[in-house]
């Protein structure tokens, strides 16, 4: 990537930052992942964090990966995503989700993750090389929360922009409750493709319903060149001028939740 290419990246990041910031939400990336453990740990109304993101389950540092968080200004966590590269220049997706099935299972769906599989789709098995799984997507809801804004698109790209320009990754990609990708959630994540699959029991019974969404590298390419979309007025916030991309200290956080991301 040329000094230009990157000059115009480090300037979209930075209004989508000022943006979002300016709406009420503090942002903050992070590569350790013990800290992103304990603060979902302390999020007792969401669901466990999935092993994919869990320190004590994968391989998983500044070298492959990074989160963000998002917080009010109370200090309240109002919003987490992840984000893992994962090298599949030797296998594809399809095979990668089959043989890892255990790490994409949502927590407590089953009770042996042994006893299930993900039927994936046929796309899967062209994703291959350089692949990043965004996951772990949370945004608070309620009166005053951040959903319907308009900050899922930004909060999304804002991850893409960030790992594009990282890793230069061959795909992007996600798995999304049927209930909501059916609604368009993976359009407004940013995402260009989708398909839906089904986890199962080796019984056969149906556990979930969850599209995998995906992005190729030109996808992301185009994604980047396009202007996001505003956010809807909220009132302003104000956070005594601190930098807004910080290192997180968990002790700073009061983390609530009201729904699942």
């Amino acid at each position: 990537m040329s000094a230009c290419n990157h000059f115009e990246t480090i300037l979209r990041i930075s209004d989508l930052v000022k943006t979002i910031e300016a709406e009420g939400m503090k942002l903050t990336v992070g590569t350790d992942f013990s800290t992103y453990r304990n603060l979902r740990s302390a999020q007792f109304e969401q669901r466990p964090l999935y092993p994919m993101f869990d320190i004590q389950c994968s391989f998983i540092d500044a070298s492959n990966s990074f989160w963000i968080a998002g917080t009010n200004a109370a200090g309240e966590l109002v919003h987490t995503q992840a984000i893992l590269k994962l090298d599949m220049s030797n296998t594809s997706l399809d095979e990668h989700l089959t043989v890892h099935r255990q790490k994409y299972l949502t927590p407590g769906l089953i009770g042996d993750a042994d006893q299930a599989y993900f039927s994936v789709p046929g796309s899967a098995g062209n994703i291959t090389g350089e692949v990043c799984y965004h996951g772990e997507f949370w945004l608070q809801g309620g009166e005053e929360g951040f959903r319907k804004q308009g900050f899922t698109a930004l909060l999304s790209r804002l991850t893409f922009e960030l790992a594009y320009t990282t890793w230069n990754p061959d795909y992007i990609f996600g798995l999304v409750p049927a209930t909501i990708a059916q609604k368009g959630i993976g359009v407004r994540y940013g995402y260009f493709h989708g398909e839906p699959g089904i986890w199962r029991s080796v019984d056969e019974r149906i556990l979930s319903e969850e599209w995998v969404v995906w992005m190729s590298n030109h996808d992301i390419a185009r994604l980047t060149q396009r202007k996001p979309d505003k956010l809807a007025t909220r009132p302003a916030a104000h956070f005594n001028g601190q930098s807004i991309i910080t290192h997180l200290a968990v002790g700073n956080l009061s983390p609530r939740s009201e729904l699942t991301g």
